[in-house]
């Protein structure tokens, strides 16, 4: 119990005085008056209106840091299931949790309080990539009219400033909550990964986009987006250019000399993450615009081709589920030597 009032402390004091979860005062609460016997004989505790029971749970938790466990568990499943009229309204109260789960693990690293911290992790591999989708679930439905030159009239009309409105907003919450540096970064990289394949499999999938004015629609919009995310409040996060690698090279392979794509090492240095048969695919499906006004000559589309046959890769479109690739968080705070990386904003 001692050792759970330091931490206890620590968390505390990690917080901004106005911005500390309840769930984490009530736990704090609870630790620092000692009252282990009051709270095993609950079978029930009210929390922000939600009734968590604890009948039965407690019953075997015969130390602390297995109580606790428990509570943030039980604590932590409220919060997800709360309903809310958007899904929107739950990212404040998940990215609070975020930053309490991972300043528990951080202070477990030195304490050694909990001996199992499975609990912790598998929540907060939970929350964030509930909070990541959130976020996305937002983005989607911009993209299209945002980003790309569409020859259809879209029900609703959005610009590049509306998708980097949604990401400042998710930002500025982040920082708000006070979650690590390093899981802001990890959420910045899912964010783009997925606009960088969404945006991908657009050009895979429409021929009517694969144009050279879209192309260059899109590098000036993406633009846009790299510049508020290297100015000095954003800087040091993330490598833009770097996520967006597939979508940046797609519209340079649409804006080129159609000559050049005779040369195979050409090729390699613009797309050198793109497979011959997303080349090929991309190529094949440009459709003349105001700006090149021709095709691509059939002894090119004939060459690439042979390339394709050659090629034992058979990858066209991106994977943007992102609840495949958050399938574990890179989080191992042991491997981290310098404690900066973990500051609060």
């Amino acid at each position: 119990a001692s050792l759970l009032r330091k931490a206890v402390y620590s968390v505390e004091h990690s917080f901004d005085k106005d911005h500390i979860p309840t769930s984490v005062k009530i736990i704090c609460k609870t630790i620092n008056r000692n009252k282990w016997p009051y709270v095993t004989r609950q079978k029930n505790v009210k929390i922000d209106g939600e009734v968590i029971s604890f009948d039965g749970i407690l019953k075997n938790q015969t130390t602390p840091s297995a109580l606790v466990t428990h509570i943030v568990q039980a604590i932590a499943k409220v919060t997800i299931k709360r309903n809310t009229n958007s899904p929107s309204d739950k990212l404040p109260d998940y990215l609070y949790w975020i930053s309490s789960l991972s300043a528990l693990l951080y202070i477990n690293q030195s304490q050694n309080i909990f001996d199992d911290v499975n609990p912790f992790q598998e929540l907060l591999l939970q929350l964030f990539r509930n909070s990541v989708n959130i976020v996305i679930q937002t983005l989607e439905p911009m993209l299209l009219s945002a980003v790309m030159i569409t020859p259809e009239k879209q029900k609703e009309t959005f610009t590049i400033q509306s998708v980097i409105a949604t990401i400042e907003s998710a930002l500025d919450m982040l920082k708000k909550c006070h979650v690590f540096k390093i899981l802001i970064q990890m959420f910045l990289s899912h964010l783009l990964y997925f606009l960088n394949g969404m945006l991908f499999n657009m050009l895979m999938t429409r021929t009517d986009l694969c144009t050279c004015e879209n192309a260059i629609n899109i590098k000036m919009n993406l633009s846009a987006l790299e510049e508020f995310l290297s100015l000095p409040k954003n800087r040091g996060f993330i490598d833009t250019k770097q996520h967006l690698n597939h979508i940046y090279q797609a519209v340079s392979l649409l804006t080129i000399d159609h000559n050049i794509l005779m040369e195979l090492s050409v090729l390699k240095e613009i797309c050198p993450d793109l497979n011959v048969i997303q080349v090929y695919h991309l190529v094949e499906s440009f459709t003349p615009d105001k700006l090149i006004t021709d095709q691509p000559s059939r002894h090119i589309i004939k060459k690439l081709q042979q390339n394709t046959e050659k090629s034992k890769e058979q990858i066209t479109l991106l994977d943007v589920n992102i609840s495949n690739k958050i399938n574990t968080l890179d989080l191992n705070l042991k491997t981290l030597k310098e404690a900066e990386q973990f500051n609060y904003f």
